[in-house]
This record gives C-alpha cells, structure tokens and sequence, in this order.
C-alpha cells in the first residue's frame, strides 16, 4: 500500500473564529478571491509562500494552525468470490428490456461486489472485507445509472478509527473512485458498440 497521507486546509475554521468571509480576506490583503476561495474549500495543488504569509499576518497564526497533515493511507480491492457475490449482468439484455419495456421494471438488475479495504490511519491498521451492492438502471438509450450500496458494517469499520471528517471523506472519495474504476472495467466491454453510453453513479453508505 502506498503512503500518501493527506493534507487539510483549516482556512474555514480560522475564517469562522475570526468573523471573516472571503470577501473581507481579499479586502484586507493581495490575494485574489480563486485564491482564498480555494483554500477554503480545501481545492489546488500548491501554495505560494507569499500566500501563506499574509495569512499568518493576517489571522494571527502560524503555516501550522492553517494546514493539518494526517498519515492516512487506503486501498480497495475486489475479492474473487462465488458468482453470489461478484456476479455479472448481461447489460444487452437489460437494454433490450428496457426498450421493450420503456424501463417500467429493472429491480432485478442487480449485481455485488465483494471487497477488501486496507486502511492506515495514524498508526491504526486495519483490514476488512465489505460487499457493495450495485443495482442497475437505464434512464434513457444515453445513460445508465449506477446505485452503489455499501454494507453497514463498512461504516462501523470506519468509525472505529474516530477519524475527522475530512479524513473520512478522503477514504469514501477513494471508495467512489474504486466502485467507478471497476464498473467501467466490467462493463466497458459489454457497452463496446452502442454509441455514447453514459454513466452515472449514486454511492451511500446503509444507515
């Protein structure tokens, strides 16, 4: 598993306590509002050290009370099950059907992955398995929808670690990418030849 950790912004936090908006840092300093804005929103890549240094001045702290690093690591990985857990669908079927039934019924269009996800965080590890039910939908000949449902003991997992919310954002933004990544994989091949099929995703956690 690759380190990469991550990097958090407080710039909203510190914004907050000191009755500041965005409008007011931009007054009170040379920086532009894309700029503040985002480091607000915890957007970009890089920070200038000209930046940092207005900030500082202008809140009263230190590069170290804007930026929190958290040593968080975590992947995701398909588990080879039985063909009740990662069981494929026949999509032409499901598109024939739902053109012959312009879309009435597609409950049945359902399909699991089951999982495994290895997570580092401050220290903390652990390992475990969770299955992500995935049910399928054609809204119209363009697009097809993909509901992901991720088991609640996934969650529980998670919340063991007491990890902040930006932190556990991180792992749910990786998850999405992996539930993304191995849907285009399995179905890539299967939409090969139909015109622009466009997918779309809606991914929850079972409360």
């Amino acid at each position: 598993m690759i380190k990469i950790g991550l990097i958090h912004c407080n710039l909203r936090v510190l914004m907050a306590e000191r009755n500041l908006n965005i409008q007011k840092v931009k007054d009170k300093t040379t920086l532009s509002r894309t700029t503040i804005s985002n480091l607000y929103n915890n957007y970009g890549s890089g920070v200038q050290f000209d930046t940092l240094k207005q900030l500082c001045k202008l809140l009263n702290c230190k590069p170290g009370d804007i930026f929190s690093y958290y040593d968080i690591s975590v992947e995701f990985e398909e588990i080879a099950g039985d063909d009740e857990l990662n069981s494929e669908l026949d999509l032409e079927s499901i598109y024939s059907s739902y053109r012959k039934d312009n879309g009435i019924d597609q409950s049945g269009n359902k399909t699991k992955i089951h999982a495994l996800c290895k997570l580092e965080y401050e220290g903390e590890i652990l390992e475990f398995e969770f299955k992500i039910n995935l049910q399928i939908r054609f809204k119209n000949e363009n697009s097809m929808e993909v509901e992901g449902i991720i088991s609640r003991a996934y969650q529980t997992k998670l919340d063991s670690l007491k990890m902040p919310f930006h932190a556990e954002n991180f792992v749910k933004e990786k998850l999405d990418e992996f539930i993304i990544e191995w849907t285009s994989k399995t179905f890539d091949d299967d939409l090969d030849g139909w015109g622009a099929i466009r997918q779309e995703f809606s991914i929850n956690t079972i409360q």
